[in-house]
Formats: structure tokens, C-alpha cells, sequence
């Protein structure tokens, strides 16, 4: 028997940590890949390239004031969305979802412009996004792997992949 929903998200977007999940990046490009920085005030920043990497209203901002709003300068910890998928679960249940079908969003905002690195990146993501976070509850967890936005056949290849 199939699963039953009786209140699915469909629009949901996840957050993450870069050092989640970028230990699956290829050793040759993992200086390249995205990392955390902490700033003077307290706050986080992902950095790539070189430069910081914008989040443009994503969850790392659910619940909080337009004025606390911040696009660089940000708090995972503690962030609705953004935690682990254990956390993300007791979420759904707190919002009487059963599940969601999940975007992610860093992945696809990289700054890398080499197509060997960059899709070097997504799929590692896209692998730890699928195999270790989504895994822990499939049902729940519906993730919606990143496309590498680099041409139509890298596209295509992905979504076979995943």
C-alpha cells in the first residue's frame, strides 16, 4: 500500500552547511568548493570563489523581521529549515505536514564558472542531498536534485543520474 497524504508542502526550500556535505566534492576541486566563514558579529557566511554567496529570502529568514533580513551575513543555527533532517522532521510534524518536496538552493548559487568543477560540485551535493539527507525518512523527504544550469545534455545526464 502506498503512503497516504493528507497535507503535503510542494514549495519547500532546504538549507545546509557547506561542510554537510562538500566532503563528497572530488579532491581536486574541493578547494574550490563553498565553505563557512564566521564574522566579527556573530554571524555566518558562505564563501566561494572568493566572494560571499547571496541567499535571496530563503528559509535561513522564516519567521524573522524584514529588518533582520540579510542576504550575506547569516544564522544557520537555529534557522527553521535548516538544520538536520531529524530536526526538519519534528518541523513537519510541528506544522501538521506529512511531507515535502524539497529545493535546495546553494548548490545553485555558485560562483564557480569551470563546468568540470561546477558540476564536480552539484553532484556531490545532489549525492549527499539524495543518499544521506532525503534517505533518512523518503517519504518525507522528497528532494528535488540541483541541475548543473551548464547546457541541456549536463541537465538531462543529472536527472538520469539521480
Amino acid at each position: 500500500m502506498s503512503r497516504q497524504y493528507r497535507h503535503f508542502s510542494a514549495d519547500s526550500h532546504f538549507e545546509s552547511l557547506p561542510e554537510t556535505w562538500t566532503h563528497r566534492v572530488p579532491a581536486q576541486f574541493r578547494e574550490r568548493a563553498p565553505r563557512r566563514i564566521k564574522l566579527a558579529d556573530g554571524r555566518d557566511a558562505i564563501v566561494e570563489e572568493g566572494q560571499p554567496l547571496e541567499y535571496r529570502g530563503t528559509n535561513l529568514f522564516a519567521g524573522k523581521s524584514l529588518e533582520e533580513f540579510n542576504p550575506v551575513h547569516l544564522n544557520f543555527e537555529g534557522s527553521v529549515g535548516a538544520g538536520s533532517p531529524q530536526q526538519r522532521l519534528k518541523e513537519q510534524d510541528t506544522d501538521g505536514i506529512d511531507g515535502e518536496l524539497l529545493f535546495a538552493t546553494e548548490a545553485r548559487n555558485s560562483k564557480i564558472k569551470d563546468k568540470d568543477a561546477l558540476l564536480a560540485l552539484i553532484k556531490a551535493f545532489n549525492d549527499y542531498f539524495i543518499e544521506e539527507y532525503c534517505a533518512v525518512d523518503p517519504d518525507r523527504l522528497i528532494g528535488v536534485a540541483v541541475m548543473p544550469d551548464i547546457g541541456a545534455d549536463e541537465n538531462i545526464a543529472e536527472m538520469k543520474r539521480c
